[in-house]
């Protein structure tokens, strides 16, 4: 399992935006926080607390359940009793399988996480609260109860490795303009928060719009298929290439393609999108930086961290639209490491973005 920083971790802070709460769906029952971020090394514990509010007007026993979790297409996350590559329900106890709440009263439930040895990446578990007078819920109705999200990342380790599975554009509802919509595929075993730009061209090759990929820093767990909403492309009557760029952390590009038919205010047709994948390569962790270029770059005598900081560079560019810089970039990088498999790809690309452009301003 390669080992390496954890770029991710910032942005775990985020968490509360990017991922939905657990249902808070029993009346007068609040649980807080409702997301927890763990971070430990494998081998050790990790120890917290959760309260428990009953604002009703009668005493509660509720049964304390911990499950597994998955990540839905939409973002949402299904809960599961079984086994989970990443999920860590086993590493998870609780001070009580069952607790009494007084009415207007609060109750602390104290939790443990113990990562084991060998642990890898991120993983995910809830813990939910389930009426203990009743019968014990079925999997089907956990999305109904209350509990928290428990978030655990082993630092410095995992894989990055993404596909970008599809791209399409349809109708906003109710509005004039349209959405893109990318499904990226999570088949590492850090969480992912992508970014990149979507573009539309017209048949004469000059760009119409553009819109960024992922504002919102929305996270794709390991394991999963998640559907990005690109909204706010409008667009005329006609035919368009619809392009994607996206950056998951990785020093190669996820690049899709579609063409779209709009006739009437509808997408009347469109070819199916067009993904790649990208394998995480050693080295990425820093954060881009700007400014000049690293030391021995242009002599052509760069050490491994001068090529990662230029693919980083490189990267940031493209995906920001600036690929004369981003070309200037790639050339960079294979005159120091000419046999960089992943930067001749980016170069490829970029000559072709800027040959459409040129051609359009003709």
């Amino acid at each position: 399992m390669t080992r390496q920083p954890c770029p991710y971790l910032p942005l775990l802070a985020a968490l509360a935006a990017a991922i939905p709460a657990v249902a808070l769906a029993v009346p007068g029952l609040n649980i807080w926080p409702s997301k927890l971020d763990v971070s430990a090394p494998a081998g050790e514990i990790r120890t917290g607390v959760v309260a428990v509010q009953n604002q009703g007007v009668s005493t509660r026993t509720l049964r304390v359940m911990t499950v597994n979790c998955r990540m839905e297409r939409d973002g949402s996350l299904s809960y599961f009793d079984g086994d989970d590559p990443r999920g860590c329900r086993s590493w998870i106890k609780t001070s009580s399988v069952e607790i009494t709440i007084n009415p207007r009263a609060n109750q602390q439930l104290l939790y443990s996480v113990r990562v084991p040895k060998g642990a890898s990446g991120s993983y995910v578990a809830a813990v939910l609260l389930a009426d203990a007078a009743r019968a014990v819920p079925e999997p089907r109705e956990y999305r109904d109860l209350p509990g928290i999200i428990i978030f655990v990342t082993v630092p410095n380790t995992g894989q990055r490795a993404a596909d970008l599975l599809g791209l399409s554009l349809r109708q906003e509802p109710g509005e004039t303009g349209y959405a893109a919509e990318l499904l990226v595929r999570n088949r590492g075993t850090v969480m992912l928060a992508p970014s990149g730009l979507v573009q539309a061209f017209s048949e004469d090759g000059s760009e119409k719009q553009r819109a960024p990929v992922n504002e919102g820093k929305e996270l794709v767990l390991p394991g999963a298929e998640r559907a990005l909403i690109v909204p706010g492309l409008r667009l005329a009557a006609g035919t368009y290439k619809v392009t994607a760029t996206v950056d998951y952390g990785a020093l190669e590009l996820l690049q899709g393609e579609t063409t779209v038919f709009i006739r009437a205010g509808e997408v009347m047709h469109q070819q199916a999108g067009i993904g790649n994948a990208g394998e995480r390569e050693p080295g990425r962790g820093e954060p881009v930086r700007s400014g000049p270029p690293p030391t021995g770059a242009k002599g052509g005598k760069a050490s491994k961290e001068d090529i990662a900081e230029l693919m980083r560079l490189g990267t940031s560019l493209y995906s920001s639209g600036d690929y004369a810089k981003a070309l200037n970039v790639w050339q960079r990088v294979l005159k120091a490491d000419p046999k960089n498999a992943a930067a001749r790809k980016n170069l490829e690309r970029t000559r072709q973005k800027l040959t459409a452009l040129k051609g359009a301003k003709e």
